[in-house]
């Protein structure tokens, strides 16, 4: 009986967060991360969620994708409120290479965290409206991560959801045009240990 009361519990804390993460990851960033800071019953959300993914692990290397909007490079350092103005501004939704070649020297090698958790997708996806960044995500063999594509555990059944912890911190290794410079595809490397990014410039608590 105690196995199938803490099964139900990971499931209605699954369930809940994916139909509206933002109950969970509005609070978590606004306390960078500090769960302390957040009132009981979110804490009690937050420890169901990190004991669920923390049993699970990629059985090997796998990229994952998460469509983001163009807000998203508010928060990176050297890419001015100016530029991202200039980017909004596209030809015929063709982005401007010099700008997101600019994109490419501030945020290569460069690392981000995102305190909150951080829902991506097997299965990369063309770019939609408001939302033309792709953010390709390498997860290295043994990566925490929850896969969450059950009727039982989501609101939103099929999308193939994979669900990174809190914290999740990740280099960025370049930053591109799509063949069309209709979409900008950003690929990092998420790191399992801080060991790995010690040298490494870091531009913490990126929003997405």
């Amino acid at each position: 009986m105690l196995k199938i009361c803490n099964y139900l519990q990971l499931t209605v804390s699954f369930y809940e967060y994916a139909k509206d993460s933002s109950k969970i990851n509005g609070p978590l960033r606004a306390a960078g991360g500090d769960i302390n800071k957040l009132d009981s019953i979110i804490q009690e959300k937050v420890r169901r969620l990190d004991s669920s993914i923390s049993k699970s692990t990629t059985p090997e290397s796998v990229y994952v994708y998460r469509l983001l909007n163009l807000d998203y490079l508010s928060s990176v350092v050297g890419f001015t409120s100016e530029d991202l103005h200039k980017l909004q501004q596209t030809n015929n939704g063709q982005y401007d290479e010099n700008l997101v070649r600019k994109l490419n020297n501030v945020m290569n090698s460069r690392v981000y965290r995102e305190d909150g958790y951080s829902s991506t997708q097997l299965v990369s996806g063309a770019a939609v409206g408001g939302r033309p960044i792709e953010l390709r995500l390498e997860l290295p063999k043994g990566t925490k991560a929850a896969y969450v594509n059950s009727r039982d555990l989501t609101a939103y059944y099929g999308q193939q959801e994979i669900l990174l912890p809190r914290g999740t911190e990740y280099a960025v290794g370049s930053v591109d045009l799509s063949n069309d410079k209709k979409k900008i595809i950003i690929t990092a490397t998420i790191f399992k240990s801080p060991l790995y990014y010690l040298n490494l410039d870091r531009n913490i608590n990126i929003r997405y």
